[in-house]
């Protein structure tokens, strides 16, 4: 057997139903391929799905008690029979050829920890997660809530983390670092599991040649519990061993934008990141410029009118003006606001690289 894809459930039975059918008219006839279904919830009986696959390739494993995520992966990995996992959300829709993108990364690369799909959100087609990275205790997830820009169509990337969302590894490699570890219970399994791979020497990497949708929220508030615990474990467990520059790769997100930046700006901060300055600093290196005037704006609750908190006489400013957000789709609503500001080259930009002329958002 080649590939075992491992699928986690926990509820949302109609919308793991419609995401089987589509995975398994996605792998067609192959019978390299196994898909088991680990249930941790115990109120549930998931026997029925088996009838999905016409080729009797779904194998479902039901729990006598919730264990959490990593337990319901680790669980599944002990009857699979695949060189290879996927690991793979419940409500992760997949389309086509997403499983020959994840094979070709092996193809072109060597000493592989893991490989993890690009991720869109299924409502959207915005970013979900395309690689992982830290800016202290910071997690960068590069243009989350934003376009994927067109320079990264047919690329493969290396990231130091990924996350477990539509993950493959060789199973050897998984079982040697002991699987996702289940003192995290819910939450950053997948961060903690790239952190091996990368003290172990493996390289992890990140394709736009597959492409998966993410539905989101299925799993209700049980998949976020005990989150900040889980937070606060991965940091203490990795804070003296991270030597991650998430500060470089933000400079490289930035590089992507389609925008031709200018000299000098204003600034408006609305993040309430703790490493501001060294996300000016990248902006400044990246687009060659520097601040003339900085305003701090990230006591304000978001989303919010520009014209209910900034003077109205400013708009009138020739100097061109940044808006530092946390999440970028928090002013796009300023469409008065940045209409009345055209052709002056104001720039929306928030922590995790999205960046957008606020020209065309009118």
């Amino acid at each position: 057997m080649k590939y075992s894809i491992i699928i986690t459930y926990y509820q949302g039975k109609n919308i793991v139903q419609t995401a089987l059918q589509l995975l398994c008219k996605s792998i067609k006839n192959r019978d390299d391929v196994e898909i088991i279904v680990s249930c941790d919830n115990p109120k549930e009986n998931i026997d029925s799905l088996k009838k999905i696959d016409d080729f009797s390739r779904i194998r479902i494993i039901n729990t006598k008690e919730n264990g959490g995520y990593s337990i319901a992966c680790n669980r599944a990995v002990k009857y699979a029979q695949g060189e290879r996992l996927i690991l793979m959300d419940s409500d992760i829709f997949v389309t086509k050829n997403w499983l020959e993108g994840l094979e070709e990364v092996y193809s072109k690369h060597s000493h592989i920890g893991c490989v993890s799909s690009t991720i869109l959100n299924l409502n959207n087609g915005t970013v979900v997660h395309w690689g992982l990275s830290l800016i202290g205790v910071e997690v960068l997830k590069p243009f989350r809530n934003g376009p994927l820009p067109a320079k990264l169509n047919n690329t493969i990337t290396k990231f130091p983390l990924l996350t477990s969302g539509c993950l493959m590894v060789d199973k050897e490699i998984y079982e040697k670092i002991n699987g996702m570890d289940p003192m995290f219970y819910n939450g950053y399994c997948d961060l903690d599991f790239s952190m091996k791979l990368n003290l172990m020497g493996y390289s992890n990497y990140v394709t736009t040649n597959s492409v998966v949708y993410h539905r989101g929220k299925i799993a209700g508030q049980v998949r976020i519990m005990g989150e900040e615990d889980t937070r606060a474990l991965f940091f203490s467990r990795w804070g003296n061993k991270i030597s991650i520059d998430g500060a470089k790769v933000y400079c490289s997100l930035l590089d992507l934008a389609n925008i031709k930046p200018a000299s000098e700006y204003v600034l408006f901060n609305f993040s309430k990141s703790l490493y501001l300055a060294q996300y000016k600093e990248c902006i400044s290196d990246s687009y060659k410029c520097k601040f003339v005037r900085e305003n701090n704006l990230k006591e304000l609750t978001l989303p919010v009118l520009l014209e209910d908190v900034l003077p109205w006489d400013i708009c009138a400013d020739s100097t061109p003006f940044i808006y530092f957000c946390d999440n970028i789709n928090m002013l796009t609503q300023n469409r008065h606001w940045f209409f009345h500001r055209s052709n002056r080259g104001d720039l929306l930009i928030d922590r995790n690289g999205n960046v957008l002329s606020t020209d065309n958002i009118f």
